[in-house]
Order: C-alpha cells, then sequence, then structure tokens
C-alpha cells in the first residue's frame, strides 16, 4: 500500500505527471494511471488516503470483482481416463480434446 499512497502524494500533493511518477517509483505507466483513475473515481485524494487504512485502500483502488479467478474453482481433468484413452489405438490428444469440447 505504501506505493499506492505515494502515487496519491505524488500525483496529488506535488502535482507530478504519471510519466515522472511511474519513473521515480520504477512502476509501469498503466498501473499508475490506474491507480490515479481509481482514485478518481472514489474521490480519494491523498490526504484522506492517509487516513484510510491499507485493507480499505486496497479495497477502493483494487476491489475483488466476483467472477475474478481467484474465486474460480479450478476443475482438473480426469488424468487417468486422459492416459487410458490415449493408450487405445488411432486415439489422439486431438480427438479427446473434440469429444472433451462435445460435453
Amino acid at each position: 500500500m505504501y506505493q499506492v499512497r505515494e502515487v496519491l502524494r505524488l500525483y496529488f500533493d506535488l502535482e507530478k505527471s504519471k510519466n515522472q511518477i511511474s519513473t521515480s517509483l520504477n512502476l509501469s505507466f498503466s498501473t499508475v494511471s490506474i491507480i490515479i483513475n481509481r482514485a478518481k473515481d472514489n474521490n480519494l485524494d491523498y490526504k484522506t488516503a492517509k487516513e484510510l487504512s491499507d485493507s480499505r485502500l486496497n479495497d477502493l483502488i483494487y476491489p475483488n470483482k466476483p467472477g475474478k479467478k481467484s474465486d474460480i474453482k479450478k476443475i482438473h481433468p480426469d488424468y487417468e481416463y486422459i492416459v487410458s484413452e490415449l493408450k487405445k489405438k488411432k486415439m489422439t490428444k486431438t480427438l479427446l480434446y473434440r469429444e472433451y469440447q462435445e460435453k
């Protein structure tokens, strides 16, 4: 959260450009832009951000959207089935994949 606060301080208090901020903090330009745009969307300036807890600031700048990859449980393939099917004559990975797509 230090870098988020520092981006906001440099942008709102010291009126540095996004390019200057990205260079001085060794962040990508797009990361700096995202932080600043999300702060503006939440009517957040450095003085307000300074008073917020790390977790609250994190929630405002990087909201956890439903369906985010971390929320989705991965379904692992049945490897035993795949191996047994590939042992059959004339069975290829491509054919196996096409069967999977049809299901």
